[in-house]
């Protein structure tokens, strides 16, 4: 009993759960990488399925230079594989429960400041179509995926918004576009449009580009444009339009309904202020920082010791008259 064998009826179940083709695709790769492992380790059946084989499993993973959330996609996909199987009675024990995760080490991610995108987006000068790209992505806070699956009958010049369809969590989403967007994009559009039905950006021989594609152009642009942040990735420059929303006193709730994010907790954890905006915060609201403190300087210090000699006084008058009474 092989995993290749029940591959066919698996993909099936997945497509009923009406999950995107990338993701059944990439979930069938878990369970044959999987199967190599459970080759590589002397055995064929799987229901000879012990926990070892999961642990041999994720080194499997490791050796492969994946990263750690890539690999924990990956266990989880063998998870599901094997809850299925033990839900359709093709294994006697649940063995799934016994598949582990690799613990993840969070790191601070990476966002361009607002001088830094506005550099990186004037970088790209010679080409059209990536100017629009990258355009899209910083006013509108899109996903690589959902800007690469735009078609040009979901741009509306006219209210300057855009409709993402079937998104991340396959929620339906109108978005706006920046006026600057808007002008690339009627520019775009006069020498690439070849039908309502037709992508923003199509690839060279059908469908449309691919992120891979536009990933070295990105790292292209940001060389040229000088910007030498570390962990900058085109995911940043989503990052960035939220961040720089938030920091210009946008409310949470809109920010969190553009990015699509079915919870605003997932949105707050998704940015954070940048080094200038907090000294901005601080100079605005700390009392000793705020216009309404006074610096102090030699005519304020004369103040204060004038209005010191005067409690003084009064201090004195007080106690005179207290003695008396």
């Amino acid at each position: 009993m092989k995993a290749s064998d029940y591959l066919g009826e698996y993909e099936d179940y997945l497509k009923g759960l009406r999950l995107k083709a990338g993701t059944i695709r990439s979930k069938l790769r878990g369970v044959l990488f999987f199967e190599e492992s459970f080759l590589k380790g002397g055995k064929e059946d799987l229901r000879e399925t012990e926990e070892k084989d999961f642990l041999r499993f994720a080194g499997f993973l490791k050796e492969r230079k994946l990263s750690t959330g890539t690999i924990n996609h990956y266990l989880s996909a063998v998870r599901q594989f094997f809850t299925y199987l033990y839900k359709n009675d093709l294994i006697l024990q649940p063995v799934g429960d016994l598949v582990p995760s690799v613990k993840t080490v969070s790191r601070e991610k990476a966002i361009f400041t607002v001088e830094e995108i506005s550099r990186f987006l004037d970088s790209i000068e010679t080409n059209l179509r990536d100017r629009v790209f990258f355009e899209l992505l910083y006013s509108s806070g899109l996903r690589c995926s959902e800007a690469l699956n735009l078609q040009w009958k979901e741009i509306n010049f006219k209210s300057r918004k855009l409709i993402v369809e079937q998104g991340k969590g396959d929620r339906d989403r109108y978005v706006p576009f920046s006026r600057a967007a808007s002008f690339f994009l009627k520019s775009w559009k006069r020498v690439s449009y070849t039908g309502a039905e037709s992508y923003l950006f199509p690839g060279l021989y059908r469908g449309h580009l691919t992120y891979a594609c536009m990933k070295v152009r990105f790292t292209q642009y940001l060389t040229e444009s000088g910007i030498e942040k570390k962990r900058l990735t085109i995911h940043s420059i989503r990052h960035s339009c939220a961040t720089h929303l938030l920091e210009a006193g946008a409310d949470v709730r809109y920010v969190s309904e553009l990015l699509g994010h079915r919870n605003m907790e997932t949105t707050v954890r998704y940015t954070h202020p940048t080094e200038e905006s907090q000294r901005k915060a601080y100079r605005m609201y700390h009392p000793r920082e705020n216009g309404y403190y006074r610096e102090l300087d030699e005519e304020y210090e004369a103040e204060l010791d004038t209005l010191h000699k005067k409690f003084q006084e009064r201090e004195a008058f007080v106690r005179r008259y207290v003695r008396k009474g």
